[in-house]
């Protein structure tokens, strides 16, 4: 009804400005524009049969949430709730504050946050770096080549940096990197070091690159952090074929990168969010 007052009410305010009496508007056509009224408007999200071949497919929904977890969730998000409420004093608390204790207690990290996305969480392990820095110093941050990656929504390293205000400093090839490249780029500016996994991509045959665990002895022998941007991560040890290969938060901290960076979503199966 209120798609067909809609259109109903754009045809009297065009009938009124037609001073020449040329419109001609019959039920058919009023009929047609009350079908692309409802298309237009309509809820544009629908379930979907997700047959590509992509088990988590990140146009369809990402990951998809547990029944049973929903079920857990529900009652709470329909009813109040001690979300910022510390019930020791009586006085505010912090929302994160259980999130960060289950996310040290499942991972042995010393602290962690969470934010809305996995680029967000790497935009802030950069900008930490630009702190009580002077206008116009740019700290530079190394990464290989092969590594400048972009992911979906078009979200690429190099403007992730940018924004950050840290310097890019571009490292060995697109296929091949040595450990002797990043030691060569270092200067007296040089913040940190930054190892980003390829998540949607794959570079085979003739190629090379440094692990995090080697990256990290590098930076902390140079006095500075190494940054990990994991991408997609998993605090279960998957044994299932072609997944088999996926480390976990526990295994990927036990190199000693400074911060480690991966997705809420995706192989985790949560909802879109940036574990930092």
């Amino acid at each position: 009804r209120e798609y067909v007052y809609s259109v109903l009410n754009q045809v009297r305010q065009e009938i009124s400005k037609d001073n020449c009496g040329t419109l001609s508007v019959n039920n058919e056509e009023i009929m047609v524009r009350v079908a692309d009224e409802v298309r237009i408007r309509s809820d544009s999200i629908k379930s979907a049969i997700n047959a590509t071949g992509i088990v988590v497919h990140t146009n369809l929904g990402r990951a998809p949430l547990s029944k049973d977890l929903i079920m857990k969730v529900l009652p709470k998000l329909c009813s109040y709730s001690t979300l910022e409420l510390d019930l020791e004093t009586g006085k505010r608390g912090t929302r994160d504050s259980r999130i960060r204790t289950m996310l040290r207690i499942l991972s042995g990290a010393e602290d962690a946050m969470v934010v809305n996305n996995n680029a967000a969480a790497v935009y802030l392990m950069l900008k930490g770096l630009t702190k009580n820095q002077p206008d116009g110093f740019l700290p530079e941050v190394i990464v290989s080549r092969s590594e400048l990656v972009e992911i979906g929504g078009s979200f690429r390293v190099p403007d992730i940096m940018r924004e950050a205000g840290v310097k890019l400093v571009e490292v060995g090839t697109t296929n091949r990197c040595r450990l002797s490249d990043y030691e060569k780029a270092f200067t007296k500016n040089t913040a940190a070091i930054l190892k980003v996994h390829p998540s949607n991509y794959k570079i085979l045959g003739f190629t090379e690159s440094v692990s995090v665990e080697k990256l990290s002895k590098l930076a902390h022998s140079k006095g500075i952090p190494c940054f990990h941007d994991w991408g997609s991560g998993s605090f279960y040890q998957f044994q299932q074929s072609g997944l088999s290969e996926y480390t976990t938060v526990e295994q990927e901290l036990s190199y000693s990168p400074d911060l480690l960076a991966f997705s809420g979503d995706k192989l985790l199966g949560g909802i879109q969010a940036g574990i930092l």
